[in-house]
């Protein structure tokens, strides 16, 4: 069973500010080719995206290890998954908005999980030599723009930054109430964080996909 995907923050102590932090990642070093070695298919925890990797080299494909209870400091094997960027930015809504990786869109009838691996398959398709296939993935993303534009005019929210910010707000001022109303809205609104596919972080990894998956179906697409 796939498991849940949500719109949230980090809240705890940043890693940036984190005295321990390199304690923290000598021991994250350690648990990471064991964890990569466990993966049965180097499919994502999440959307099940797959990409191909390398177990004994401990090399993720561009995925990365995400700790389960936000806590990076617990790298038991068990709080560890590998799950795929456009999943992960989920967790880091703000962080999302900043690097410009994603946009807020309002997509209801979907899953969140079912959607990042839509926008997998947009990018796979985009970089097709056939046209239909690109003109396919042309129709995925404005229809995830057309998302966008209406939320931004009717509610004035597109910027994964101002979601975080609420959301992150909320939690650091134990405000229940208001975060139960905010991820109200969210599921009511079916706000989706949307991997922008065109973005400069996302161009080496997409790229690495996409030639993992010719190679898989025996046909050369780029």
């Amino acid at each position: 069973m796939n498991m849940p995907l949500e719109i949230t923050v980090k809240h705890e102590t940043w890693r940036m500010h984190d005295r321990s932090a390199e304690e923290g990642d000598r021991a994250f070093k350690v648990i990471r080719k064991l964890v990569i070695a466990r993966s049965p298919d180097g499919r994502c925890a999440y959307c099940r995206f797959e990409t191909k990797v390398d177990k004994l080299q401990g090399l993720s494909g561009f995925f990365e290890l995400h700790h389960i209870n936000n806590d990076h400091h617990d790298n038991d094997p068990a709080n560890l998954t590998l799950i795929c960027p456009f999943c992960h930015a989920y967790f880091h809504c703000g962080f999302a908005g900043i690097r410009k990786r994603a946009y807020l869109a309002a997509i209801p009838g979907i899953s969140n999980a079912g959607l990042n691996y839509i926008m997998h398959m947009a990018h796979f398709m985009a970089a097709s030599r056939k046209a239909s296939m690109r003109e396919a993935a042309q129709r995925i993303v404005s229809l995830t723009r057309a998302g966008e534009r209406h939320l931004r005019e009717t509610y004035e929210l597109s910027n994964p930054i101002d979601l975080g910010d609420a959301l992150l707000q909320a939690l650091q001022a134990g405000d229940v109430a208001g975060e139960q109303k905010l991820r109200r809205d969210i599921r009511l609104l079916g706000i989706k964080l949307v991997p922008d596919i065109t973005c400069e972080d996302y161009k080496t990894p997409i790229k690495f996909w996409n030639e993992t998956a010719s190679r898989r179906l025996g046909e050369s697409l780029l």
